[in-house]
């Protein structure tokens, strides 16, 4: 017999793991990404209609407001005037300016340990990727990690020089424990009142399943995203013979014999899984997109994710 987990491997061999925050981006990526955008379908509390604000491409010429300046803006808006007169910094804002939040929620449960490259590394990469755009497009920026439960968050963060921050909060992340994916995304829920585009990375192996869980974040406002990440040994296991399988987040065992009917089980019970979950999101209008974490993270971000929530 030789014992595996629930995910086919108690091992993970992935170039991303131990690696240093800086190392979650490289500078070449980093360049790439200043040309891109969130974009949302929804039109977010306080929001003009119209295009979102992009600092990179201009501003309108109709003044709104002002508001108090914050670590990270742009200081080409600074009211240089009013800091001379008062010895306070106020930004100037257009009718065109819209202040949207970037939630990224990273599921961190023992599942998430699993694969070459692991999940959890793959996970972190996108999300850095993901925030660095938000933050360059002087979006509000918020992280959080769940488990068993909503467990671990930082910021909201604005402005490029956040990104570090960023990168320091992800690289502490250990994937452990067991999923409430569901319970976890209700939690963040109702303590994060403010709307704005939603980014969930999951392996959504959870028994109690993750419909409650979007729904609860569709119902407080936002534009949900699940991107869906799988190893390739969980798309097509390369197994033979007597196995113990044991559950990565349980420790709960089961003895099995892999042979090609129970490959054919396995690949039939996977697909119908991914196509309740697809079928669901469309319904609810969630973005969907499945990723095994061999897919090169570029590709990810500037083919399959443009135009989805990038531009």
């Amino acid at each position: 017999m030789i014992t595996v987990s629930r995910s086919r491997s108690t091992s993970s061999h992935s170039s991303g793991e131990g690696a240093a925050p800086a190392d979650l981006l490289d500078s070449r990526l980093i360049r790439k990404l200043e040309a891109l955008t969130f974009i949302s379908r929804k039109l977010f509390a306080g929001q003009a209609r119209g295009d979102r604000r992009t600092p990179r491409k201009g501003h309108s010429v109709e003044f709104k407001d002002y508001r108090h300046y914050e670590p990270g803006d742009d200081i080409r808006y600074l009211d240089w005037n009013v800091l001379g007169r008062l010895d306070r910094a106020f930004l100037k804002q257009f009718v065109d300016e819209q202040d949207v939040s970037i939630h990224i929620l990273l599921d961190a449960s023992g599942s998430m340990k699993f694969g070459s490259p692991q999940k959890m590394a793959y996970a972190k990469r996108v999300a850095a990727a993901l925030a660095y755009v938000g933050l360059a497009g002087m979006e509000r920026v918020a992280l959080a990690v769940f488990t068993g439960g909503l467990h671990r968050g930082q910021g909201p963060f604005r402005g490029k020089a956040k990104i570090f921050e960023v990168l320091g909060f992800l690289h502490e992340v250990e994937p452990d424990g067991v999923t409430d994916f569901s319970g976890s995304l209700r939690e963040y829920a109702l303590t994060h009142k403010r709307p704005g585009i939603a980014l969930i990375f999951s392996d959504l192996l959870d028994e109690k399943g993750i419909e409650p869980g979007i729904k609860h974040l569709l119902q407080g406002g936002h534009d949900v995203a699940l991107i869906h990440i799988l190893a390739p040994d969980e798309l097509d296991p390369r197994l033979d013979g007597e196995l113990r399988l044991i559950d990565a987040e349980t420790g709960l065992s089961k003895e099995v014999v892999w042979d090609g009917t129970a490959r054919r089980a396995y690949l039939r019970n996977l697909g119908r899984f991914l196509t309740q979950i697809e079928a669901f999101c469309r319904r609810m209008e969630v973005h969907y997109l499945q990723v095994a974490t061999t897919m090169p993270v570029e590709d990810l971000i500037f083919k399959s994710m443009r135009r989805m929530f990038l531009k």
